[in-house]
């Protein structure tokens, strides 16, 4: 009996040793069981504010494929954009090659400096390329806000037929349109998302005010 115990016990410690170094090196340790991202890209407009890189942007137009619909205001629903999204790069920049962010009217061209990406206005600003389940952090400076307002504003595209073109929860809350403010580094978590009108992938949109500089936009995947 004695011999048999002492197998019983051998045979258990092994199996609790086994377990635990699968748990050590198999699993991934998230002992609060808080969401697990990953990073897909990041434009750190401050590295390249430091590196004197200020990217200019391609020229396109709607004819070729280049035309984007984004939130203009309440009472147009149906506003095309006719100007690229994106931006020249150059080999060993530190901007990726691809581009998702672009703003309204002054896009990025010419204003990657001072610390950053500079907002010479109030515009509206989008990042595009998403998918559900895609989340978006803007990390940035508002001491130079002229609005007393020092928040960037969630906005929503209105399809007339179907109401938002995409909807988010901002830190678990739901996004409402002109009101919720993006304090810098609130997780932005796509929960549905249309895609724009010329087969591009969906993309959300926000309102930036004048003075502020953004640091830098990592969009990652929740996991």
């Amino acid at each position: 009996m004695k011999k048999l115990s002492y197998l019983f016990g051998a045979a258990a410690m092994a199996v609790a040793m086994i377990m635990a170094s699968c748990a050590a090196e198999d699993l991934p340790v998230n002992p609060n069981d808080e969401p697990q991202y990953e990073a897909l890209f990041t434009y750190d407009f401050a590295a390249a504010a430091a590196a004197e890189e200020n990217p200019g942007n391609k020229n396109g137009s709607a004819s070729n494929g280049q035309a984007f619909w984004a939130w203009e205001k309440a009472d147009k629903t149906d506003s095309k954009r006719q100007d690229y999204k994106g931006y020249e790069w150059a080999e060993g920049s530190v901007l990726p090659a691809e581009c998702h962010v672009w703003r309204r009217s002054d896009r990025i061209n010419g204003n990657v400096k001072d610390g950053g990406l500079a907002c010479p206005n109030n515009r509206e600003m989008v990042v595009d390329g998403l998918e559900v389940g895609y989340v978006v952090e803007i990390i940035y400076d508002n001491e130079a806000a002229a609005d007393d307002a020092k928040s960037i504003i969630w906005a929503a595209a209105v399809n007339a037929e179907t109401g938002p073109r995409y909807t988010a929860t901002i830190n678990g809350q739901d996004a409402v349109s002109g009101e919720t403010a993006i304090a810098s580094g609130d997780k932005i978590e796509v929960t549905a998302i249309e895609p724009a009108e010329n087969g591009t992938t969906g993309y959300i949109a926000f309102q930036i005010k004048k003075g502020m500089v953004i640091k830098s936009i990592v969009i990652s995947k929740k996991l």
